[in-house]
């Protein structure tokens, strides 16, 4: 009997290269309230845990608030963006999608971000018929990385571990994939400083990941 396979995407800065985006509008948000936050420091922020962002931007804010009193507050008085996904989806990402699914090979969407900015992105982007399923770090009580969110979606796929190639970016995501014991292949990407060892393998494009996940999928 075949077994299924499957790959597992990364959202930001996987599929999309939305992290710059993000990272402006933090900035400005700390500009315009006068605090003086580096950009280096607001690079932490990428790849990371919600958690951890509160607890972040909370502290970078100082003032007597609590993390969820001034995510409220930062979400209220925040610039609203307003983009499509589409003109920030990574290149290449539209052509191996059909050939994966062309492969018989199962995809699945595992991202720290919350449902709804998923939904968006397969709607931006046209690309709901491709993705066996979504999953959002949001509905666990710990995100990347820890390995819930990855062993979660492994079973939701209803295939193997060693089956399995997760596409990541960040330190974060990529301890996650391998805390559940999956093999990953890391979005090379100079800009945050990412720690990328831990890695099973890494590209550049996303022509090369699909060369790549063709090889290791027949072995």
């Amino acid at each position: 009997m075949i077994e299924n396979k499957a790959v597992i995407f990364d959202m930001d800065g996987v599929l999309v290269d939305s992290e710059p985006l993000f990272m402006d509008k933090v900035e400005r948000f700390y500009q315009s309230h006068g605090k003086n936050v580096s950009l280096n420091e607001i690079h932490k922020l990428v790849g990371s845990s919600y958690s951890l962002q509160k607890k972040l931007m909370t502290e970078w804010y100082q003032e007597n608030l609590s993390e969820d009193a001034f995510m409220d507050f930062y979400h209220e008085t925040s610039e609203k963006l307003i983009f499509n996904y589409n003109d920030l989806i990574n290149p290449y990402i539209k052509y191996i999608l059909p050939k994966l699914k062309q492969d018989n090979i199962k995809t699945a969407i595992a991202s720290s971000s919350p449902k709804e900015d998923i939904e968006k992105f397969l709607k931006d982007c046209n690309l709901e018929s491709y993705f066996d399923c979504i999953v959002s770090g949001r509905d666990f009580k710990e995100s990347k990385p820890n390995p819930e969110i990855y062993l979660y979606t492994v079973n939701k796929l209803n295939v193997k571990k060693e089956n399995c190639i997760v596409l990541e970016d960040s330190t974060y995501g990529i301890q996650a994939a391998k805390n559940a014991g999956i093999f990953v292949m890391a979005h090379i990407d100079h800009r945050y400083g990412f720690d990328q060892s831990l890695a099973d393998d890494t590209f550049y494009d996303f022509l090369e990941a699909y060369n790549k996940i063709k090889a290791y999928i027949k072995k």
